[in-house]
């Protein structure tokens, strides 16, 4: 039985490379094959009707994810072009249960056949556009809020700029056309009226881009021997985690108001972490654990908010040139370099500036805590 079947399979290959390879030949210009033109149409109608008594139905799933038998592939001769089905249509399977791949022209010649192919909806969205968008940014006067603040802004974007330093974020505000307010974030009295202030000069935001943080340096057991005041725990977890959660409430009550847009997405929200998130060193334990709830935090937000078309993302930089860096020294800061894997070089804030605004133009994005870190894996000590 084994023989008779690969005799057969055989047979069948060298039937098609005698109705295809001499057409492929006569592109040539050189052959001249047209007396073989009457023996291969006769060849390949015996071919096909050989082929309807053995081809595999097409398959098509369902969005229940179970099978949906549909009538077989459709065929056409090689050389004419295949009517595509619209968009959301079955695609053909091949004769073993394979899915071709796309051509050109959604279509693809598979020995000798034409199978018709899905077209993709073109009309999916392609995210939030920024443009006359009002976005708020806390810590937006400097480092990597500063950046982002800029690039939202140049994107079309109404910029609302939140943080403790008042004169810096004024100044960044007058710079791009948008507006600044004092704003504590661990405060909710004074948060609240930062982003009232926003809202009542550039409308209510459906961008929250949160890089408001400190980073401190803390041990469990001071070098005296004592334990740690628990104020100088606290203070890192309640700026970088409360005042995130702080600004991410906020904002998503403003944005669940509103109108939607495309997918009905109604709001766009991305927080900042850090690589000390996964793998803190040695005197991070309260900047770890702060930047470790803000990444942990992602998809909780993100999976309560989907229902009011709000998405959560986290960016979890490495090591960036920013004001936290400058305390520094230029020792220090090489020895962490060279955990850096490529670029050896600190990040910029214009390239977290650009990951923050793709984020929020990529409709599909949501949920995640990415690392932007050149592959740094930080050493304990």
């Amino acid at each position: 039985m084994g023989t008779l079947f690969a005799f057969f399979v055989l047979l069948v290959l060298l039937v098609e490379a005698f109705c295809i390879l001499p057409s492929h030949l006569s592109h040539v210009g050189r052959w001249s094959l047209s007396p073989l033109s009457d023996i291969q149409t006769a060849v390949r109608d015996w071919l096909d009707g050989l082929r309807d008594a053995v081809v595999v139905p097409a398959v098509s799933w369902s969005v229940a994810g179970k099978p949906d038998i549909r009538n077989r592939s459709r065929r056409l001769p090689c050389g004419s072009r295949a009517v595509s089905p619209p968009p959301g249509s079955p695609i053909p399977l091949g004769p073993h249960g394979s899915y071709p791949s796309a051509g050109p022209d959604s279509s693809l010649c598979l020995r000798g056949q034409r199978l018709a192919m899905q077209v993709p909806d073109r009309r999916a969205s392609r995210g939030m556009k920024v443009d006359r968008q009002t976005a708020i940014v806390t810590g937006g006067a400097s480092g990597l809020g500063e950046a982002t603040a800029r690039a939202l802004a140049a994107a079309g974007a109404r910029v609302g700029i939140l943080d403790i330093d008042e004169e810096p974020a004024r100044r960044v505000a007058a710079e791009i056309g948008g507006a600044a307010a004092a704003c504590d974030v661990v405060d909710p009295a004074s948060h609240e009226a930062a982003v009232a202030a926003v809202r009542e000069r550039l409308g209510p935001a459906r961008i929250l881009v949160a890089c408001a943080g400190i980073a401190p340096s803390a041990r469990l057991i001071r070098r005296d021997g004592n334990a740690i005041a628990l104020e100088t725990v606290t203070r890192a977890i309640r700026v970088n985690l409360i005042g995130t959660i702080n600004s991410c409430r906020l904002a998503a009550a403003d944005m669940a108001a509103l109108e939607p847009m495309d997918d009905n997405e109604r709001g766009c929200i991305v927080t900042t972490a850090s690589v000390a998130a996964f793998e803190g060193r040695i005197g991070q334990l309260d900047y770890a654990a702060s930047k470790g709830g803000v990444a942990a935090m992602t998809a909780p937000l993100a999976r309560e908010l989907a229902g009011e078309g709000i998405r959560v993302n986290c960016i979890a930089p490495g090591l960036m040139e920013t004001p936290m860096m400058s305390g520094l020294s230029e020792p220090a800061k090489r020895f962490l370099l060279e955990a850096t894997v490529y670029p050896k070089r600190l990040g910029k804030p214009e390239e977290y500036a650009a990951l923050a605004l793709h984020i929020v133009e990529n409709a599909f994005m949501n949920g995640s805590v990415i690392r932007f870190d050149g592959a740094l894996r930080t050493v304990p000590e």
